[in-house]
């Protein structure tokens, strides 16, 4: 980068701080991100310099954006169909859609004292895990085979938000699937006799 680009980046830090230039978006939704993320290697790396340029912000910064909207994008094109939700226009009765959840839940597995109350709480939860800083893990567990336990992750996966069977998934491919998607596991596991 030149003198002149840095004094020019400096001044417009300077003009954004003192509120003499309007802040341009640099988040992931921004349509110049948006449209970076559209384009295929080759003219993405030909316009990275001047689009962090224009944007105020680091080269290293502008990829991390386009690479989060491109899995964002890929995540909703290969989305099931139960992944779309349209959030209601009309404010939502919450006692009512979790009694819905409690039903549902009973409708296909028989379930043990309060566990109809635990599993709406925690698929409520799942949708609004960004609102906490501390997620619990639901984890089913029972001292006989076959008493429904894979039942209710196949319920669950159809009610929670991005849902993934996951099983025998190494570690290195968890964490970078979580940090490409952020779906919702659910795992089973066989247990010794």
């Amino acid at each position: 980068m030149s003198t002149a680009e840095v004094a020019a980046a400096v001044e417009r830090a300077f003009a954004r701080q003192e509120g003499r230039e309007p802040r341009l978006l640099t988040r992931a939704d921004n349509p110049v991100i948006g449209e970076l993320a559209s384009l295929d290697a080759l003219e993405y790396e030909l316009q990275r310099d001047t689009a962090a340029a224009g944007l105020g912000i680091r080269v290293s910064a502008l990829d991390k954006l386009v690479k989060g909207r491109r899995a964002v994008t890929e995540a909703e094109n290969t989305a099931l169909p139960h992944w779309n939700v349209e959030p209601s226009a009309e404010p939502v009765d919450g006692a009512a859609l979790l009694n819905n959840l409690r039903q549902a839940f009973s409708r296909y597995v028989v379930l043990p004292k309060g566990t109809d109350i635990a599993l709406p709480l925690w698929v409520l939860h799942a949708w609004t895990m960004d609102a906490g800083d501390i997620s619990p893990l639901m984890v089913l567990v029972s001292p006989t085979k076959r008493c429904g336990k894979t039942s209710v992750l196949l319920v669950l996966y159809f009610l929670t938000p991005r849902s993934e069977l996951s099983s025998n998934i190494t570690a290195p491919a968890l964490f970078r699937y979580i940090e490409d998607v952020r779906p919702t596991f659910s795992s089973t596991r066989a247990t010794a006799s």
